[in-house]
């Protein structure tokens, strides 16, 4: 996942999801997908198009979202679907700065404080016992399989257990980056 390093064009299927926003290209997912910020007068969304056929689906993003604005504060959901090729999500933005925008590039300690603090935050609001998702490795074999994807045997066997804890499938090593949050007066959190 990163940045954009170059301009990238904006499908006519994201200008009419936000028709007359201002839109750019603020991230590329590791399958295919962007993630667009679209800004009207005192309205930003953020448009997530990826390619159907990965390892998640938008409709299982939503039910997590909607799942954890239960107990802590994420964006909401203001549209989603999909055609024959693609999926997209449309959610409100949040107050702050993405962690790893020019600013949080040039405060790293900030950065870093922030990310860590938001999972901090995460992990101590969403209740494991009422978690009605799970990710376990068979699940996820499974779901490999199901795309034609081969599993080594080597990676069948999971280790076991030690701690349960309800996970963002976005903040393993610079993928935590993207859900950092600076926010305005120095204050830290995450979504």
């Amino acid at each position: 996942m990163s940045i954009p390093a170059h301009a990238v064009d904006i499908p006519d299927q994201v200008r009419a999801l936000v028709p007359g926003a201002d839109l750019s290209a603020v991230w590329l997912n590791d399958a295919g997908g962007v993630t667009f910020r679209g800004a009207r007068e005192d309205d930003v969304v953020f448009v997530k198009l990826q390619p159907r056929g990965g390892e998640t689906s938008v409709a299982e993003e939503v039910d997590r979202l909607r799942w954890a604005s239960s107990f802590t504060a994420v964006p909401d959901v203001r549209h989603w679907g999909g055609d024959a090729t693609h999926e997209w999500l449309v959610t409100t933005g949040m107050a702050g700065e993405s962690a790893v925008s020019e600013r949080g590039t040039r405060a790293p300690r900030q950065a870093v404080r922030a990310i860590g603090a938001g999972l901090r935050q995460w992990h101590e609001r969403l209740p494991v016992d009422a978690c009605p998702f799970t990710w376990d490795v068979s699940e996820r074999i499974a779901a490999a399989r199901a795309r034609g994807i081969r599993v080594p045997a080597m990676l069948h066997d999971a280790p076991p257990v030690d701690r349960l804890v309800v996970c963002h499938g976005g903040t393993r090593h610079e993928r935590g980056a993207c859900r950092g949050v600076l926010r305005p007066h120095g204050t830290r959190g995450i979504h």
